[in-house]
């Protein structure tokens, strides 16, 4: 998929104008001392909206995308230091050095074929006992994607031997249209015996 050329189109539907909405039950559920102080990646940010968002709840945040024009524009909508936005590879962690990863947007764009390897660069970006914090988009209304849908077995069978739920649920606060198609997961990272 060639990102920048989708954000030279202006073919980008995932942009909203703001962050995404279960992000505030998710706060509501985890409180702001969990946000505070911790080093977050945001994965496909785009424009920066989730990592903005996050930034103003007290954590130290970078955004992470493929496509240049995106990184541009969450600059342009960003003032002050935190968060800060860089074009990068989400499969080719540089170090093990957030304990959050907030994933709303990246696992449902890449191919399905790919998860696998999406599963293990969240391993190896969090630190021991970091945290997967996770919007995913279950059942896209349309075939052939991306966005493309996931299930539950499909998670648990991912995720499952390297992290803990904590936490799911349904959120109830959504875009318009996506009611009943998302499900946040906590997951915490299993410590190496």
């Amino acid at each position: 998929m060639d990102w920048n050329s989708r954000y030279e189109k202006e073919d980008i539907p995932w942009e909203k104008g703001s962050h995404a909405p279960p992000l505030e039950e998710i706060a509501r559920k985890l409180g702001d001392a969990f946000w505070a102080k911790r080093s977050v990646l945001v994965p496909g940010c785009g424009f920066g909206h989730d990592a903005r968002w996050l930034a103003r709840h007290g954590a130290e945040v970078t955004g992470l995308d493929v496509s240049g024009l995106a990184i541009e524009g969450a600059q342009a909508r960003t003032e002050g230091e935190n968060p800060t936005f860089q074009v990068g590879d989400f499969f080719k962690p540089e170090s093990a050095r957030y304990s959050v990863v907030f994933e709303h947007t990246c696992f449902c764009a890449i191919d399905p074929s790919d998860r696998a390897t999406y599963a293990s660069a969240v391993r190896r970006w969090l630190t021991p006992g970091g945290y997967l914090v996770a919007i995913f988009f279950l059942n896209p209304d349309h075939k052939g994607g991306p966005p493309f849908g996931c299930t539950l077995e499909e998670l648990d069978h991912l995720f499952g031997a390297d992290f803990e739920v904590e936490a799911e649920w349904e959120p109830q606060l959504t875009y318009p249209g996506r009611e009943g198609r998302e499900w946040i997961r906590i997951l915490r990272k299993r410590d190496a015996p």
